[in-house]
């Protein structure tokens, strides 16, 4: 339809317009390159971070925190006014095999009977975690649905 074409259109073209500069790292790796956090956090009300970033497992979020902290520090902004959240790579049917995630090797999938991811998404809590999008492997509708029994332990707490 000539409506589906001139949406297209147009979301290519806010795509394209809203690139970063390939110079600026929108990664949050670490503080001392880490540019975007440096320029933007004093004007952010949350701070990301990808799954290749921390291991995926909230052990791994000190370094980030420590991050975030310092670039709140050098602007003299209070670090618990940045939320932090985190993009978890989940795989709920079973080990994570999509071709092209990337970036998997030495990274703890979430994965297991539904008591024990929902201890791992509540460790993510304890960690100073506000918020958890989980990239899903594979997207499928059985995998949306497996999630069910997780999320009704994580609403039992």
């Amino acid at each position: 339809s000539s409506m589906m074409s001139s949406n297209a259109l147009a979301m290519s073209a806010f795509d394209t317009s809203m690139l970063p500069n390939r110079r600026v790292s929108s990664n949050f790796r670490s503080a001392e390159s880490d540019l975007s956090l440096a320029a933007t956090i004093a004007h952010v009300t949350s701070w990301n971070a990808w799954w290749t970033d921390f291991g995926n497992h909230p052990d791994g979020l000190g370094p980030l925190h420590a991050a975030v902290d310092r670039a709140c520090d050098a602007v003299g902004r209070d670090p618990a006014g940045v939320e932090r959240t985190v993009a978890v790579l989940a795989a709920p049917l079973g080990d994570a095999a999509r071709a092209g995630l990337g970036h998997r090797d030495g990274v703890a999938v979430l994965t297991g009977a539904p008591a024990a991811m929902a201890d791992r998404l509540a460790a993510f809590a304890a960690a100073r975690i506000g918020h958890v999008q989980l990239v899903l492997d594979p997207i499928t509708v059985p995998a949306i649905e497996s999630l069910g029994p997780v999320l009704a332990l994580l609403d039992g707490r």
